[in-house]
């Protein structure tokens, strides 16, 4: 890829022969920082490693599309798109499901310029989730790169050729004039310089000593080679540096063009990375969808306005590139509708803060989405010029260090101390290192590059923080090679381990006498890497059982190491022979292929699929040996957080696992605890070693929290160390909260008849609260207060969303007198348990009240016999359990017939306003009583089957509840809030007629109380 090379040359020539003085480069290099947020849960995560967005290619040249989906819920397969057309699909290992899956597959142009790729993967519940890029294919005949040489006398082609390291026919074939004859003195030739410093045809350049105080002129003479032949004069034009404004790109609204379950968009701007939005929770692997605002508009102004919206720089005289890709969800999660994309080139005389709308195309669905970009001021950061830099870095290989040399500054005036060294690859920072070191460790893959691709190690001084403090020139490049692609020395080692071999019920069974066990054999075999193999023998297998690798080869190990070359394939499998008789029978076999660019994802573990045995085995690569998924991809270590547990002395433990694909290499990790609201507990920070596929449990003496679950960690809150998806813009490190309970009060009621009061308790949390942790209190009107007594006689605990009720007697703590007047339960008093809501406490009870019920109305359905109906219907009121007031409503006659039935009902009314003679006298009531309406009837049909018969029903109101109550003014409106209609029990009325046709009959009736 010429572009990448010469891109790699120019930032390698600089840094050595001009000290990087560019204001852009270093802008580019990480002179500035800004923050903002990077962002249905079975969404597969789709990565593309390669190529990188916006990467531009020469015509004819193709590229390898490298990319990786997960899934929780597994993958069934991944498909490559260009340019709207499927290339390739790559489907899961035959008969399972798989995740991670890699898609690795080569793709060439058919024309000139940009072209979208996209990988849509698919988990095994039919969920899609999507990444693409665009690409730049241009002109192949890319103008070489030469550097003018002044011929002297004596000079032959011969001599010029061999003494800057190219070759007769390269010299000439740029120098067309020398293929006629000898150079003559003062002359000057082109000579090709053709991949930086090594092997360019360049002259070495000698590291500056660890007392230069400045980086050379840029527009100086070229430093000395000190090669002997005349001048190689380079001439470099530093371009005029533009300005750069600060840019606020917000999304305001979005309109889709129908409803969807859940939306969500991938947002570029200024060409970086795709990133999901929202993301609430800073994980690109979890789904979150906008909010819905009713209609089919989404909130995402919550998401990109504000200080919400990214702020970045972007040159002046540029137009700013956006690309907005929204995606539909339906059918419950199932079905990804591509709501097609925005993709505008935004010219400066629009970042005015003007509201602009733009509608998507190019998708099954659309919408329309309104965005503003405005100028805002930034902070820009300087190198400091006066700042020295680290000098003469080199590798000691043997121990995995890397050493430098640092000298301050004195002239004209000391130099502050710095605070320590930047570690940079590839001009990505990847760590810091204290002040007062001169060496530092590196992981071993940063030493073993992908062949082919090389790794450019630099190093800066700076003051913290970093980059808001002062920072120094970069050190020259120091280069880090595994050679070329088809050296010998570029087949990358693996380490296959055959863990176990596990058997199916379905084993068959070899017919010896008494062979209770169902056993086979004695059997042979051999577990096998590509041409290594480990050989086996073994009495006898049984169905249904495990065995571990080396017990099967008698204690041997049961691993091989294997060379596997880039871009050929690792085949591991095993086969067993079944000897019976001195007949030898297959009785079972398999293998499975990984191609070379899926075998650097960490410590991974696999299994063969055959019907009646399967092989589990881990790949793991041997770091000293050539590396990397490919050109620019570069070896992180990933801490995750696995658990947080607590020793029994108090301490807490926390688990860490390195998911990346290098280690995290005796650096320190700092490790931040707190609780749930932010209160700081303490901080870990201690030096690391961990390669990846181990494990590690930290604790710390002086971390042992009061409440263990009352915890949150976050790892390297600093980001002092670069880890592997924040390096992918994919993931950071959150802080981890451990789940919590949430005890709270749903009910709490008194019952005169047992004299007891009765408190629901319930777990809205995400954990599980111990019986012996329940405290309840409760508060009085006049302010006393009093701790409920409770020995819970449950075992265990209450598990989350689960409800307990408690009780307790009338007494001295109990004093209905003091309760009269309202009171609050409240849960957890004394703030002896963590939990995730404290919020939601406690429960508020209104005082008596002195209430009266007003029975105005029945009416009953037409019961249809051909003789005389008469209903009598009665109406009970008890409060507390206590017997208020009980009334019987005129007798209601009727006769019926099917001839003249046409739906009516009888009724009975009292005298409107309000008829006294079916209303209670006022009583009194606490809010913690229940108030109980029985209402029930009495059908009499002298000569029926219907004779006698009885329906009812019963309304409870809760006092403290007032929506069901309404003021004794109005009470007699019937059609206030305290007017209710009670209908008899349908399944026993019906049941007790016998005729499931018949309606229900209705008490009305209104609840009236004093305003006080």
């Amino acid at each position: 890829m010429a572009m990448n090379k010469n891109k790699r040359f120019g930032c390698i020539l600089i840094a050595v022969l001009l000290g990087g003085v560019l204001l852009v480069a270093a802008f580019v290099g990480g002179s500035l920082v800004f923050t903002g947020q990077t962002a249905a849960a079975s969404q597969p995560l789709v990565l593309i490693h390669s190529p990188l967005n916006h990467e531009e290619f020469n015509s004819g040249e193709g590229l390898i599309m490298h990319a990786t989906a997960r899934s929780k819920a597994n993958l069934t397969h991944i498909e490559l798109w260009a340019d709207n057309e499927l290339v390739h699909t790559e489907h899961a290992p035959e008969g399972e499901a798989a995740s991670p899956l890699v898609l690795s597959r080569g793709w060439e142009a058919a024309t000139l310029g940009k072209h979208t790729l996209v990988v849509r993967a698919f988990s095994t519940i039919g969920a899609a989730g999507q990444a693409s890029v665009v690409v730049n294919v241009v002109e192949s005949d890319v103008a070489q790169l030469t550097a003018p040489y002044i011929v002297q006398e004596g000079d032959t082609v011969e001599s010029i050729a061999a003494g800057t390291g190219i070759s007769t026919d390269e010299l000439i074939e740029n120098n067309p004039d020398l293929g006629s004859g000898l150079p003559t003195g003062g002359e000057v030739v082109d000579i090709p310089v053709s991949d930086g410093p090594s092997g360019s045809g360049l002259p070495p350049v000698d590291e500056p000593e660890a007392d230069d105080e400045t980086p050379p002129d840029p527009h100086g003479e070229a430093p000395s080679s000190g090669f002997d032949f005349p001048l190689l004069i380079l001439e470099f034009i530093d371009p005029e540096p533009e300005e750069l404004y600060g840019l606020r790109v917000e999304a305001l609204t979005l309109e889709a063009d129908a409803a969807y379950e859940s939306l969500h968009c991938y947002v570029s701007m200024a060409e970086r990375t795709p990133q999901w939005y929202p993301d609430r929770d800073g994980d690109q692997t979890t789904d979150e969808s906008f909010d819905p605002l009713g209609g089919t508009a989404w909130d995402v102004a919550a998401h990109l306005s504000s200080f919400s919206a990214p702020l970045f720089p972007w040159p002046s005289n540029q137009e700013l590139p956006l690309e907005v890709n929204c995606v539909g969800i339906t059918g419950g999660g199932t079905d990804a509708v591509e709501l097609g994309q925005v993709a505008l080139s935004v010219p400066p005389e629009d970042w005015d803060g003007v509201i602009r709308q733009a509608t998507s195309s190019d998708g099954e669905g659309g919408f329309t989405l309104g965005y503003r970009i405005s100028q805002e001021e930034i902070h820009f950061l300087d190198l400091n010029p006066d700042m020295a830099r680290p000098t003469n870095l080199w590798i000691d290989y043997e121990h995995s260090f890397l050493h430098w040399s640092y000298q301050p500054n004195t002239d004209p005036e000391p130099e502050e101390p710095i605070d320590g060294f930047l570690v940079f690859i590839n001009e990505t920072l990847v760590f810091t290192v204290p002040a007062e070191e001169r060496f530092t460790p590196l992981p071993d893959a940063w030493l073993h590059p992908p062949c082919g691709d090389d790794y450019i190690i630099t190093m800066r001084a700076y003051h913290h923080p970093y980059p808001e403090g002062d920072y120094s020139y970069p050190s020259s490049g120091l280069e880090v090679s595994s050679g070329e692609l088809g050296d010998e020395s570029c087949n990358t080692e693996f380490v296959v381990t055959f863990t176990r071999l596990t058997t199916s019920p379905d084993l068959p069974e070899d017919p010896w006498p008494n062979n209770w066990a169902h056993a086979v054999g004695p059997i042979y075999g051999s577990f096998f890497a590509n041409d290594q193999s480990v050989d086996f023998e073994y009495h006898y297998l049984i169905p249904d059982f495990s065995y571990e690798g080396s017990h099967l080869t008698s204690g041997a190990a049961a691993q091989v190491v294997v060379e596997v070359p880039p871009e050929e394939i690792l085949n591991v499998g095993f086969n067993i022979i079944d000897e019976e008789d001195g007949v030898d029978e297959l009785l079972c076999w398999s293998n499975r292929t990984h191609r070379y660019d899926e075998l650097f994802y960490g410590f991974q573990e696999f299994v063969t699929i055959d019907p009646v045995c399967n092989l589990y085995y881990t790949v793991q690569h041997v770091t000293d040996s050539p590396g990397g998924a490919g050109e620019g991809s570069l070896p992180l270590p990933w801490l995750e957080l696995v658990d947080v547990t607590v020793a029994p002395t108090g301490r807490l433990q926390i688990h860490l696992h390195n998911t990346g694909t290098a280690a995290w290499s005796t650096r320190d990790i700092e490790i931040e605890v707190t609780r749930h609201s932010g209160e700081p507990i303490g901080t870990i920070r201690r030096g690391l070693q961990l390669a990846v596929g181990e494990t590690i449990i930290i604790e710390d003496v002086n971390i042992a929290p009061e409440h263990p679950q009352d915890v949150c960690v976050t790892l390297d809150p600093n980001d002092e160390v670069l880890e592997l998806y924040e390096h992918t813009d994919t993931r950071i490190h959150n802080p981890y909260c451990l789940p919590l309970p949430d005890m709270t009060i749903t009910d709490a009621r008194f019952d005169s008849v047992s004299d007891n009061l009765y408190v629901t308790v319930h777990n809205r949390g995400e954990e599980p609260i111990d019986y012996a942790d329940v405290e309840i209190g409760i508060n009085f009107a006049d302010g006393e207060t009093a701790l409920l007594p409770f020995e819970s006689h449950l075992d265990g605990s209450m598990a989350p969303w689960d409800s307990y009720t408690l009780s307790w007697r009338r007494g001295t703590v109990l004093d209905r007198d003091s309760m009269a007047e309202g009171y609050t339960i409240v849960a957890d008093p004394r703030d002896r348990l963590a939990e995730s809501d404290e919020d939601n406490n406690e429960f508020a009870m209104r005082g008596s009240n002195e209430l009266s019920v007003y029975w105005f109305g029945v009416c009953t359905p037409l019961y249809v016999d051909g003789g005389l109906n008469e209903v009598t219907a009665h109406l009970d009121i008890y409060a507390g359990g206590q017997l208020v007031a009980s009334f019987t409503a005129p007798r209601i006659e009727y006769r019926s017939s099917w001839e003249d039935y046409d739906g009516e009902t009888e009724c009975w009314y009292s005298d409107y306003p309000m008829s006294y003679d079916h209303v209670t006298p006022f009583f009194d009531i606490s809010g913690d009583e229940l108030l109980e309406i029985h209402s029930y009837a009495e059908l009499d049909a002298p000569g029926s089957r219907l004779d006698g018969s009885i329906g009812g029903s019963v309304l409870i109101v809760y006092p403290h509840d007032l929506s069901m109550i309404e003021p004794y003014g109005t009470c007699g409106s019937r059609t206030g809030p305290g007017a209710h209609r009670l209908a008899t029990d349908p399944d026993r009325t019906f049941g007790q007629l016998g005729d499931p046709g018949y309606d229900p009959w209705f008490s009305y009736f209104a609840i009236c109380q004093i305003e006080r």
